[in-house]
């Protein structure tokens, strides 16, 4: 009974899979043959989109789109302006002051917790200096991604969002300012999620291999993980600079604009990928190296490593459901063109995930050195909740 149970949920799964790829099918191809461009003018369109010439929201006059008011073709990257009426330009407000507000909310929450952690970090700068030992901010990665993510990524985050709800006819690829706001946000943004997630696994891995025989180990894969995040850090960087090459083009959307836009989808989804199978290779390592049987490690210290490493492999398993999710977004936009010239709807959406990381840099506190203040709650291989703070090998973890 439990058998033919078993067949019959994988026969309606398989039936399921098989189904959406049908349907998926026969939308891109559908897709493909209404919106296969690019085009000089409406009047080749034959049908646009589900609502037919100029989205039903304008009327194709002398091979020209006149939208209705509140709509427009103007877009990032694909530029339509004229050749359809695709954007609701209240909704997109309302999306970009969406994102403000939560963006608000966030920084009333993350900010104070954010100061403290600078503020404690200035305070063992000072006693370092007092004692001859001179602290430079590059040797608290933690501490580095903090002042990147509030001195870089917040302003220019709230300069593109004012950006969009002010002016009407910024677009990334089209326009200069929203263009350099779009690549120094998202810059300063994986600037900090590199800095701050291979911190916080270092911390960790640190803190549960300290005294057992796997320390050399764990080096080894905190080295590989560092290098790993500096080079997606990179890719991703670089990718913000491609929406230059179309302004640079008159931001008009031709066989050039096209190139930009694939070699942006596709090269989100090639770095994505890459972080995906560097947090399955982090993942498959950490099972091996962090073993509560490590040599050295005592009873209580054994314990506190498995603890540790299910909480390292939760880490890796969230960014990997992160990376997919958004793999998939990006083929979706890939693969189905009437998705091409919407790309500014699902932006400010996405960029939710700026404001959830806000959230994990103050909520967690990754840094070096020494401190005096009180620790209420930490993670780490031996250490206790205790008043004062003794470091190990120049790691803490905060939660």
């Amino acid at each position: 009974h439990i058998n033919l149970n078993k067949k019959m949920l994988r026969i309606k799964q398989k039936s399921v899979i098989c189904a959406v790829a049908l349907l998926t099918t026969f939308y891109v191809e559908k897709s493909l043959a209404l919106f296969d461009g690019p085009f000089d003018n409406c009047e080749i369109i034959e049908s646009p989109g589900p609502k037919g010439i100029c989205s039903g929201h304008g009327s194709c006059i002398n091979n020209t789109c006149s939208c209705k008011d509140g709509f427009t073709g103007l877009s990032d990257f694909i530029n339509t302006e004229g050749l359809d009426c695709q954007i609701n330009e209240l909704a997109i407000k309302c999306i970009w002051g969406a994102l403000l507000l939560v963006l608000f909310i966030g920084q009333v929450r993350s900010l104070p917790k954010m100061y403290e952690r600078y503020a404690d970090f200035r305070e063992v700068q000072q006693d370092g200096k007092m004692n001859g030992r001179r602290i430079p901010i590059t040797s608290n990665k933690g501490v580095l991604a903090i002042v990147l993510y509030e001195g870089v990524m917040v302003p220019s985050l709230i300069a593109m969002i004012v950006t969009k709800l002010v002016a009407d006819n910024e677009r990334i690829g089209v326009t200069f300012t929203v263009t350099f706001l779009f690549f120094l946000t998202k810059a300063a943004f994986y600037g900090s999620a590199m800095l701050f997630q291979p911190a916080l696994v270092a911390a960790l891995m640190r803190a549960a291999s300290f005294g057992t025989s796997q320390s050399g180990a764990v080096e080894r894969l905190i080295r590989f993980n560092n290098i790993s995040s500096f080079f997606n850090w990179m890719g991703s960087s670089l990718l913000g600079i491609l929406p230059f090459v179309t302004y640079a083009n008159g931001g008009k959307w031709d066989e050039t604009a096209e190139i930009v836009w694939f070699a942006y989808l596709g090269g989100s989804v090639f770095t994505l990928s890459l972080y995906a199978l560097q947090c399955t290779y982090l993942k498959n390592k950490i099972n091996e190296v962090l073993t509560p049987n490590s040599a050295g490690a005592s009873g209580s210290g054994r314990e506190k490593m498995e603890q540790t490493k299910k909480m390292l492999i939760k880490l890796q398993n969230e960014t990997i459901f992160q990376v997919v999710l958004n793999c998939t977004i990006y083929i979706a936009f890939i693969a189905v063109p009437l998705m091409w010239n919407r790309h500014d709807y699902y932006l400010p959406l996405s960029w939710i995930a700026f404001v959830i990381l806000g959230k994990k840099l103050a909520d967690t506190h990754v840094s070096s050195g020494s401190s005096k203040k009180k620790v209420t709650k930490l993670v780490s291989g031996s250490i206790e909740k205790t008043g004062s703070f003794t470091t190990i090998q120049d790691s803490r973890v905060e939660i």
